[in-house]
């Protein structure tokens, strides 16, 4: 349940007139020194001394008051007053799913990734302890990356026997259900089992997630901060679901290479077929050349002048005549006619359309053109000679394509070998990295894989499935600016990494300690007081020198950030 608090020490604020006045601390000082006036006499003077001391005592008060919220805003992440759900971009705020329960019966209901919640029956209570009937209305909303940290507010930092970790997220969610306004709480008789679906970068370490509740613990002294901490719930039962088209986990690394890999086939192909069209450029392939046809004895034959300018195919044929295909209805009665017309048109292969046309009636013929006697052997003699370039020709310019293709195919075998080489010692490395315990470094050559985690919960709010990890080692100083050099001071600024599955945090300040992991790269933004994003990219990390002061020029983006795809757009650069 989101809980909105507005604390104040004091329920009378000072006016801007009181606090001005209240600024020059040293008349402050010095009219608390000064001797009590010479009308005081006798216990007076106890009652002024003492007046002195209170009046110091309200002096420190009223500094403690005017100027605590600019201490806060100086701090380094690790004031308790922060921990608290506090979303830097309001309007950005994940949506919550809703689910209307019957209370009486229960049920279970799938989130849009597919995770599940499992409502039993009788599962919810009011505030007093008794049971709850009728309908009530469920609201879930899950975090996943950075971005749905960030714009979550939920801290991220875990406070363990003194020591500080930060928590690296395996899938986050919030839960709370309400009847007509009225928020419920779960019976506890009863446990909710929840099912919920994440992807994870596998690295075989996945036993060190647990489970975590955020519990806001109130103040044991009137007047202290609310602390708040991240309460160790035990183990969630994590499961990898199958993939379908692996089986094992592969590297990033190896997935990268796979797609190389592919790369080379469609470049293979391209430059194949480049080479095809090139040569095909420079020597036209030929066409083969067409053997004359002698006639079918027993089909109808006739013929009529050609116009061999308007079909040059036909030009080596100086008596051609035309069979008829067989097939077509053919009346011997055609030889009788004295045609007033012809028309020819070139149909596929060597077929032609043929319609005879006179007063009466058009008849529409396919026939091929074929020779006899000294007409089909010299035309037969043509076409041998023809064949003789032709398969020259032919064989030359395969040659030629062969010996192109074969230049390509070695190009390509080499780079597949390259390719194979780079595979092979990846897998040595993520196994050597493994081995030396530095697994931050291998997980971030590891593949994600969809995971499901399975835990019951017993109470409504936020829980997490996290590792603990240790602070980063490199640390860097410096301060924060804009692009115009105007310094900020007080900001919240959040800084990731490519590895973990976590956001940090802490304000803009004089010579903030900043700790990164320099084997991954670093991505540090901070909220505006308009509302945008001023960005520090990996690029600008990676210029930075180490073990020296610096300034980060923070980068403002100018588009306003009005919904969680603005965020994205923005930070996925």
């Amino acid at each position: 349940m989101e809980n909105n608090y507005n604390i104040k020490i004091n329920t009378n604020e000072p006016s801007s007139e009181q606090i001005a006045k209240h600024k020059d601390f040293d008349a402050l000082l010095k009219a608390a020194a000064a001797p009590p006036p010479k009308a005081a006499v006798g216990g007076m003077a106890k009652i002024v001394k003492l007046g002195i001391g209170a009046l110091i005592t309200g002096a420190a008060a009223l500094v403690m008051l005017l100027f605590a919220p600019g201490l806060l805003n100086r701090n380094t992440g690790n004031d308790i007053v922060e921990r608290k759900v506090n979303p830097p971009i309001p309007q950005a705020q994940k949506a919550f799913a809703s689910y209307t329960v019957n209370a009486n019966k229960g049920g279970v209901y799938e989130y849009g990734n597919g995770s599940k919640i499992t409502i039993p029956e009788r599962a919810f209570v009011y505030e007093d302890g008794s049971e709850v009937t009728g309908e009530v209305e469920l609201k879930y909303r899950e975090f996943h990356d950075f971005i749905d940290f960030f714009l979550s507010g939920i801290p991220m930092e875990y406070d363990s026997a003194g020591q500080e970790f930060q928590l690296e997220s395996a899938g986050m969610m919030e839960i709370y259900a309400e009847q007509n306004g009225q928020p419920l709480r779960i019976n506890s008789a009863k446990d909710i089992d929840v099912q919920l679906v994440s992807d994870i970068q596998v690295d075989g370490n996945e036993s060190a997630y647990n489970l975590y509740k955020f519990e806001n613990q109130p103040p044991q002294n009137e007047g202290k901060a609310i602390a708040a901490n991240w309460n160790y719930e035990g183990k969630s039962r994590m499961d990898i679901l199958p993939e379908e088209k692996e089986e094992n986990p592969a590297s990033e690394e190896l997935k990268k290479i796979e797609k190389l890999e592919k790369n080379i086939d469609r470049e293979e192909k391209q430059l194949l077929k480049a080479v095809e069209e090139e040569i095909a450029s420079v020597t036209p392939e030929i066409p083969k050349p067409k053997a004359p046809q002698k006639p079918n004895p027993d089909g109808y034959i006739f013929n009529f002048e050609v116009n061999k300018k308007r079909f040059p195919e036909l030009a080596a044929y100086e008596n051609v005549l035309w069979q008829v295909i067989e097939g077509q209805p053919f009346n011997e009665n055609y030889y009788n006619i004295n045609w007033e017309d012809v028309e020819i048109r070139k149909g596929s292969d060597e077929v032609y359309s043929v319609t005879l046309v006179d007063r009466t009636q058009r008849v529409n013929l396919n026939v091929t053109p074929v020779l006899e006697g000294k007409d089909y052997r010299k035309a037969q003699a043509a076409f041998d000679q023809k064949m003789i370039a032709y398969t020259q020709g032919y064989n030359k310019r395969q040659a030629e394509v062969a010996e192109r293709r074969a230049a390509i195919e070695r190009k390509m075998k080499a780079k597949r070998a390259e390719l194979a080489a780079q595979r092979a010692d990846a897998e040595v490395r993520i196994a050597e990295l493994k081995r030396q315990g530095r697994r931050d470094e291998a997980t971030n050559m590891m593949v994600t894989r969809k995971v499901m985690n399975n835990f019951e919960i017993r109470d409504f709010g936020i829980w997490n499935i996290d590792r603990p990890l240790p602070p980063y080692e490199q640390i860097l100083v410096g301060n924060f600016c804009d692009e115009n050099e105007k310094t900020y001071k007080g900001n919240p600024v959040f800084i990731v990494n490519k590895t973990n599955n976590t956001v940090g945090k802490f304000y803009a300040a004089s010579r903030n300690r900043i700790r990164i992991n320099k084997n991954n790269e670093n991505l540090m933004w901070l909220v505006t007081d308009d509302g945008k994003l001023a960005i520090f990219s990996p690029e600008q990390f990676n210029n930075l020198v180490p073990d020296k002061k610096h300034t980060f020029a923070m980068v403002t983006v100018p588009q306003t950030v009005d919904n969680e795809e603005d965020v994205r757009r923005i930070l996925k650069i």
